[in-house]
């Protein structure tokens, strides 16, 4: 294997969302051994900058399901994608008209605004009081960069939620993880997308010499694009069936046993 996405939250992090000795320890030999490692994350950019910090690593980091691409080594946005302000703005109107329950929030590198009443457990899981509406606040983003991830909640449930999505706007990305809200992302835009993307920068790597590992539905598009698939223990129900292989769970480090295997193989001329 020349390159290894791997997600976070319910994989590379354990229940407490810690990330393990074991586990950096595991990402450092595949790195020194010429594997590229990149994490692949719902998170945005502002929390891929905190993890780096806590836990020493110097990494890419590919942000918001795909829609930017973070350097640790620089600290540098190489890449953005999502949608523009007006396209923001037309997709939080048309999902307004749906339902009048529905709670919404924007989502960029450092922007994150949610509407009042979205639920106070995951506004203060993102450190973020919610305020008026998110329509304020794409009218007074001050940055020409797109809008990462809209996200949506419904007091009906998020199967509720994504029944509006695809009424709304059935071109947007849809995904989810262990919340109880959605994620949308621009059309094309989901981590699939991205392993490409990081593969191509990377030498033009072949995807057959990629890897992927995750625990959830968003993540189900990298491990369709990559290689080798290897879902954790704990995965989502949905996601053994995208994958060749199953890890032990985040708790009892299954990434740092795919990461020390695939070094271990680069080293010995596995080609």
């Amino acid at each position: 294997m020349d390159l290894v996405g791997i997600d976070l939250d319910g994989t590379a992090l354990n229940g407490q969302r810690q990330m393990t000795a074991t586990t950096r320890a595991a990402i450092s030999l595949a790195t020194h051994s010429g594997v590229c490692v990149i994490a692949i994350t719902g998170r945005p950019v502002r929390e891929c900058r905190e993890l780096a910090r806590l836990f020493s690593l110097d990494i890419d980091f590919v942000g918001s399901n795909g829609a930017a691409v973070w350097d640790a080594r620089t600290g540098a946005v190489r890449r953005r994608c999502g949608f523009t302000s007006a396209d923001t703005y037309q997709l939080v109107s048309k999902l307004r008209r749906c339902s009048n329950e529905i709670r919404l929030g924007i989502v960029g590198d450092d922007v994150c605004a949610l509407d009042m009443g979205f639920p106070e457990d995951l506004a203060r899981a993102w450190h973020v009081e919610p305020a008026g509406c998110v329509e304020e606040a794409v009218i007074d983003l001050q940055t020409p960069d797109p809008v990462q991830k809209v996200v949506a909640w419904h007091p009906c449930g998020r199967d509720h939620a994504i029944s509006l999505i695809r009424q709304a706007d059935p071109s947007a990305e849809l995904s989810f993880s262990g919340s109880d809200f959605v994620e949308l992302t621009a059309p094309g835009v989901h981590k699939g997308s991205a392993l490409r993307a990081v593969a191509a920068e990377n030498g033009g790597c072949d995807l057959g010499r990629c890897a992927a590992i995750g625990d959830m539905p968003n993540d189900i598009p990298m491990l369709q694009a990559a290689g080798v698939s290897l879902a954790m223990g704990n995965a989502h129900p949905s996601v053994f069936a995208h994958a060749l292989y199953v890890l032990p769970t985040h708790d009892s480090d299954g990434v740092a046993a795919a990461l020390v295997a695939i070094a271990r193989g680069k080293e010995n001329g596995d080609r």
